[in-house]
């Protein structure tokens, strides 16, 4: 199992800390957006992704905006043992944490921060925006919206915490650092990662394979013990996508997302910030939603009628060469 982490510094632009993805998220930015708290999740024979994104830190930058992490989980084939822990500790501890604004401040991006310090990270980000990493890992792109940019900000206000917001005498963020990056300090994300999963509270045994027809609310306790189980189910191979979506905020635009993201015999599991009632409208309006893709049907009933006309023909040509054999 990989782990990227995506952070920014006091001074510095948002970046991948060490390796940097593929940016496949971009998909679904008319569903969600990553400056703000969610999680996408999505498999596809066999491999699968989880995005985390928007975790506060007590941080802030130079123009006193707060600073976000975003985590990405990567593999492929059903992640076991310790790998298991970490990803469903993450991610519960993440959904749980959404429901309660005092433990998102004091959550994992609190955890990150006592194991990432801040010139580990600009020293990170300095090597990735000049390209200076080791063969094999890639430019750190922007995940996000950067600072001063429409749409960018903080999602919340400061925390009061004294000394966080200014460093004492952080390097020049351009200036590339003046030795290669070793593999420890490669490493330190994940490894950052790990121990914060260490912390958190132990998962139980895997969970029975999730529905496959789910809108919820995030607000939800049950709703997203339902993600959380979706979200297994899909590292262990089943395929689909399954999320908590920030932009929908009405029972329509829930639906529409997963009409959308839906798919025959593959599992689909959305959560939004949404009422009780809003959900249960939502879900009414997934029971008349037609055949996202009746094609196949379509295809298969041509082909059935094709292979019975074939077997008729077939057989009246026995029936008429057994009677030509008989005459004889």
């Amino acid at each position: 199992m990989e782990i990227f982490v995506r952070t920014k510094s006091y001074r510095q632009e948002y970046g991948f800390l060490g390796a940097s993805p593929d940016d496949w998220w971009v998909e679904y930015r008319r569903l969600t957006t990553v400056e703000r708290p969610g999680l996408i999740a999505r498999a596809e024979g066999g491999a699968w992704q989880v995005l985390l994104t928007g975790i506060p830190t007590p941080r802030t930058d130079a123009a006193d905006r707060r600073i976000t992490y975003s985590v990405l989980f990567e593999g492929s084939g059903a992640p076991r043992g310790e790998d298991r822990e970490v990803l469903i500790r993450v991610v519960r501890a993440w959904l749980d944490a959404l429901a309660d604004p005092e433990a998102v401040e004091s959550g994992i991006g609190a955890g990150l921060d006592e194991h990432l310090a801040e010139e580990k990270i600009v020293r990170l980000l300095a090597a990735g925006a000049q390209g200076d990493v080791r063969p094999g890992v890639t430019r750190i792109p922007s995940l996000v919206e950067q600072p001063g940019r429409p749409g960018s900000g903080g999602l919340v206000g400061r925390s009061g915490r004294p000394g966080l917001s200014e460093p004492p005498d952080p390097p020049d963020p351009l200036d590339p650092p003046d030795d290669p990056l070793t593999d420890e300090e490669l490493a330190a994300p994940a490894v950052a990662v790990r121990a914060v999963a260490a912390q958190l509270d132990p998962v139980p045994p895997p969970a029975a394979g999730a529905s496959s027809v789910s809108v919820g609310s995030v607000r939800t306790a049950e709703d997203r013990h339902h993600l959380v189980a979706a979200v297994e189910s899909l590292a262990a191979n089943r395929s689909g996508f399954a999320g908590y979506l920030n932009i929908p905020r009405k029972a329509e635009s829930a639906a529409q997302a997963w009409n959308h993201l839906a798919k025959p015999g593959r599992l689909c599991v959305v959560l939004a910030d949404l009422p009780h009632q809003a959900v249960q409208e939502a879900k009414k309006l997934l029971a008349v939603r037609p055949d996202p893709d009746p094609e196949p049907d379509r295809k298969r009933l041509v082909r059935a009628a094709g292979w019975l006309l074939a077997a008729l023909v077939l057989g009246v040509a026995a029936v008429a060469v057994w009677y030509l054999l008989r005459r004889r």
